[in-house]
Parts: C-alpha cells; structure tokens; sequence
C-alpha cells in the first residue's frame, strides 16, 4: 500500500493554550495558527494539529476529548491513494475532502487519513562520546542541551477495547499491510508500516479495554536528550508518567509525561530496526515492560 510514515496526529483538545505550550516545551516549533487552533511541526515535516474538541470539522472522537481525532499516513504515490481507496470502500465510507487525501475510519472507530508523504532530510549528529579503547572527544567538555528538539514523530499507541481486538488488528495487517512485528497476547500488538524499518509505527494495545489514545512518541538524539529533555519538561511544570528506562519490546530509550492533548508522550531514542524479512514475535506471557527503569535510595 505504500503506507512509509505517519504524516499528522490531530488532537481535540480543551485546552488549547496549554497544549500550544507543551507542544513548545517539548521543543517542536510552531507552523502556523489561527482562531481554530494550532499546527505545530516536526525537523521532517510531520504535523501535530490541535484543534478545539467542539469545532465541527472535526471527526467524531472514540473518547471524551481531550484525545486524539485523526491520524493521517503518509503514502508515496497517487497509485497508494487509489489502492487504500479502492480496498477500504469496499466495506467503509471514503471520503476525499480536497485533492490528495482520502479519508475514512479503521476497525475500532478511530479516524485515519492519507495522503503524500513530504518528509524532509534532517542532518543529525551524535554526541562524541569516550570509553576505553575509543576517544571521540580531545580537550573539550560537553555543554548541557537543556530543551530537547525532537527530530520526528515514531509512533502513536492506541487503546482498544478486548471486544473486536482480533479485527481491529488484522485491518492494518490484511487491508494496510502493515507488517506484525511482535504481538503480545495479553496486551496488543506492535505494527510496522510497509516503508518504515523502525521496529512499530502503530501499538494497538487492548490491556486497557477501553478505546481512545495511548500516547504518542517522538525521537531524539541520544540518551542525554532523553533526560535532558525531560529534565526541562519538569522545570516547566508538566507531569512525568513514568521514570526514564529501556523498554523490553523496542530496546528503546524512553521517558513518559501526562500530555494535555489527552494520554502521555514520550521521549525516545535507540529503537530497534526490523527487516521485512524477520518473521513475527509471539509472546503468550507478556514480557517485562522495561529491561531496566530509574531508580534511586537518594532523598536529594
């Protein structure tokens, strides 16, 4: 299908001014605005929307807002547009607002969108960093970062309900062709998009059996922006979900904050890479969720 990104996450939200304000706090730059909300911007070009929950454009949500209202995916070709319009009109409405876009709603009544693709190229540059055997850095000391400035947007968790989670997974599997990375009995199902090699784009997540956003996650540099940046996110009042840690399934790098566009975001870095060629991961008993999480014995 051709399906290589997510393209823009739209929220219905209650609180525009604050969500404007994490959006700037968790160091994506503001694209544009206008009286019905905002539209911040990733360094490759993805979208984040944010609307007011009653504005009557909005498709209906899941769940009460604040919460996710759309997720559009960004496709390579007007032939991927005819295909995924073609497939899901066979049994949905699709809607086609303006040229180049198709809409429509998956399985569990979630709105999906698609669309070309506009990624742009981003330089990135890793820390040099010391160990034994290895100097990357001579006579010089880092600087701290302070604000993180993430580089995209890597995936998005949906919650579902257990009533309907086989059909709600096998529609991105048979009809979008994503590709099962590992499912999770117990709990969901990890899904990579057909032009990405990052280990999942999308988490369906059935564990909460309840419909509506999870959380969503963007990447940055390294380890130290992790904590460098969710360091900041404390200074300037925002919540923290769950302590900083590496996750089992992903091996990434992670640090979770209450989002008041609804559910948490995260900080990541260090992601698996999944070839298409690697078949999928069952586990009956759900793993632990982190290889190791934060701790301290410390009062300061």
């Amino acid at each position: 299908m051709g399906i290589i990104r997510i393209e823009e996450v739209c929220f219905g939200v209650t609180e525009i001014d604050a969500c404007r304000r994490f959006c700037t706090d968790i160091g994506v730059e503001e694209a544009s605005d206008d009286a019905a909300g905002a539209v911040f911007r990733t360094r490759t070009h993805q979208i984040i929307r944010l609307v007011p929950y009653d504005d009557p454009s909005l498709t209906p949500g899941v769940e009460a807002a604040p919460s996710i209202r759309e997720i559009v995916w960004g496709v390579e070709s007007d032939d991927d547009l005819d295909r995924i319009a073609t497939e899901l009109g066979r049994d949905r409405e699709v809607k086609s607002p303006r040229p180049g876009t198709i809409r429509s709603h998956d399985e569990t009544g979630f709105a999906i969108a698609f669309r070309h693709a506009d990624p742009a190229a981003f330089p990135t540059e890793r820390r040099p960093f010391n160990t034994f055997g290895r100097t990357e850095r001579w006579s010089a000391s880092l600087a701290p970062r302070g604000q993180a400035t993430p580089i995209r947007l890597i995936h998005v968790a949906l919650d579902l309900p257990k009533l309907g989670r086989e059909a709600a997974i096998d529609f991105y599997i048979r009809r979008l062709k994503f590709k099962p990375v590992e499912v999770i009995v117990q709990t969901g199902a990890f899904l990579q998009c057909e032009g990405e090699t990052d280990h999942h784009q999308l988490f369906l997540c059935h564990r909460t059996d309840r419909p509506g956003i999870n959380h969503i996650a963007m990447e940055v540099g390294d380890f130290d922006e992790v904590v460098e940046g969710g360091n900041y996110l404390i200074g300037c009042g925002w919540k923290e979900a769950r302590r900083l840690g590496r996750h089992t399934v992903g091996s990434n790098l992670f640090r979770f904050f209450h989002a008041p566009w609804g559910g948490r975001f995260e900080y990541a870095t260090d992601m698996d890479k999944i070839e298409k060629s690697t078949p999928p991961r069952t586990w009956e008993v759900s793993p632990p969720h982190h290889l190791w999480m934060m701790k301290t014995s410390s009062d300061a």
